[in-house]
């Protein structure tokens, strides 16, 4: 799904909203989402955080991150969140 999304967004045929809900659909754990973010973003493609965290139904990117540290055991920040996605 990596290549598939990385080369979506390149041709832009779809956006990081579209992606949230692609996700969503497919029952795609915050972690896998979180992994094809970062693929992403080494591939330089950049993603909407914003938009992706509201595709997957959260209110925010941070409504995300704090259910991603929840399921993860984590305890990221926003900032850090971003910067472990390459944002």
């Amino acid at each position: 799904i990596q290549t598939d999304i990385i080369n979506a967004f390149k041709s832009g045929t779809i956006d990081s909203f579209d992606v949230g809900e692609i996700a969503k659909q497919a029952q795609m754990s915050l972690k896998e989402v979180a992994d094809e973010i970062a693929v992403a973003a080494a591939a330089g493609v950049e993603v909407d955080l914003e938009s992706t965290a509201q595709g997957l139904g959260y209110d925010s990117f941070a409504a995300a991150v704090d259910a991603y540290n929840k399921a993860n055991g984590t305890n990221y920040s926003v900032d850090q969140a971003r910067e472990a996605l390459g944002q």
